[in-house]
């Protein structure tokens, strides 16, 4: 009789280390998913962030070279109307 009953838990025991086995084989999987979800996520973050940096420093170029050319219209009228002033001032006194 005691030995049934102990073959009997052993058994039962035998089957809780089955199951819980195979619970942590779920776990483990799913453990992994969720990691490369995470990673994957992270990923295109970074994809979308660098994007976006790129495009901040193109729009700072842009600024930059359209800054630099109104400075050099704006020399070059400057040295047209001096120029301009000069000849006008030239032909009065001759």
């Amino acid at each position: 009789m005691k030995e049934q009953e102990m073959e009997r838990t052993l058994k039962e025991l035998s089957d809780m280390s089955k199951n819980m086995e195979m619970k942590i084989q779920q776990l483990e999987m799913e453990n992994r998913l969720l990691r490369n979800l995470v990673v994957e996520k992270g990923n295109q973050r970074d994809s979308e962030e660098l994007e976006r940096l790129k495009k901040r420093a193109r729009i700072s170029v842009e600024n930059d070279e359209n800054e630099q050319i109104k400075k050099q219209k704006l020399q070059q009228s400057n040295k047209e109307e001096g120029e301009a002033s000069n000849d006008s001032g030239i032909a009065t006194t001759v």
